[in-house]
This record gives structure tokens, sequence and C-alpha cells, in this order.
């Protein structure tokens, strides 16, 4: 596979048939993956600095730049509905929540560099979304796999990937 080879990242949902909400308190969990997933299409651009992330069943579509900016509070720009320009996904307090630029952080944070140019990225689940059943753990499982591909450097054994992801 080249650089500029197409690829999918791809993540299972899960339920927890025990201890829901408890790992990060380090009690057990019981937890199974479902045959549902988090799929990401991903077209390599090796002419751009910038990650293209499109969410259609959200309606929502962010680019991120690859230049480490750590002083920016938010290097990327969501435009949701209808073209408005927004900073993320707002949740039931009204914070702002960017699962993707989270872990695009935490990337550059680890030292990954991107030189090999950006991707469009669309980004589909046939998880419920709020449902339980782990969607957004899912996207940011399949999501740190795609910066792995994409990073410059070589990859990431599996252990780096579950710590970040």
């Amino acid at each position: 596979m080249t650089l500029n080879t197409p690829f999918t990242a791809v993540a299972p949902g899960r339920v927890c048939l025990f201890g829901e909400h408890q790992d990060y308190l380090d009690l057990p969990v019981i937890a199974c993956a479902i045959p549902l997933t988090c799929r990401i299409e991903v077209t390599p651009t090796p002419d751009s600095a910038c990650i293209e992330l499109i969410v259609p069943q959200l309606d929502q579509h962010f680019t991120y730049d690859l230049h480490p900016i750590s002083s920016q509070v938010s290097p990327c720009r969501n435009n949701g509905k209808d073209g408005e320009s927004n900073d993320g996904e707002d949740d039931d307090d009204g914070e702002v929540m960017d699962f993707a630029l989270s872990a695009l952080q935490e990337a550059f944070q680890d030292g990954w560099e991107f030189r090999n140019g950006g991707a469009r990225c669309v980004s589909t689940t046939d998880i419920p979304l709020q449902s339980g059943c782990s969607s957004s753990t899912a996207f940011v499982a399949a999501w740190i796999l795609v910066l792995s591909r994409l990073a410059s450097q070589p990859r990431h054994n599996d252990d780096d990937l579950a710590r970040l992801a």
C-alpha cells in the first residue's frame, strides 16, 4: 500500500454487560463487542495540509490543520448544517465536544507528524447514537487508526493506539 492508497478504518460498538461507567474508577467491567461498526473511509490528499472529516449522519463537516498549534484552542473549522460555522458539536450542557480534535491534539502531544499530506475522511456508523453502544468510543478508535496510517513516522503498535484511543 502506498501513502496515496484509499483505506477504511473500522471499529465495533460495544455494550457493557456489567459495570457501566465504572472503568474510569478502576472497577471491574464486562464488555462485549457488537456487530455494529463505525467506518471511516479515507482518501489521502498528499497536496493538502488538512484533514477533512465529513459526518453525513450528523450533517457535520470539519477541517483540521495538520500543523500543531499548541496555543490555538481549536485548529479546526466546523461547517455545520447549511454551511453555518461553529467550533464543534454541543453536548447537553452546551459545552463543545470534538472527539476528532481531541485525538489529533493527543497525537501532536505524542510527537506525531503529518508530512505526507492530508486526507478526505467520511465517517459513517450503524451504531445507534447516544444509546449506550459506545458509538463515540468506536469513532475515536477508528479515528486514531486513521491518524496512525496518515502519520509520517513508522506505524505504532496496537498497545500505543489503544492507549491513545
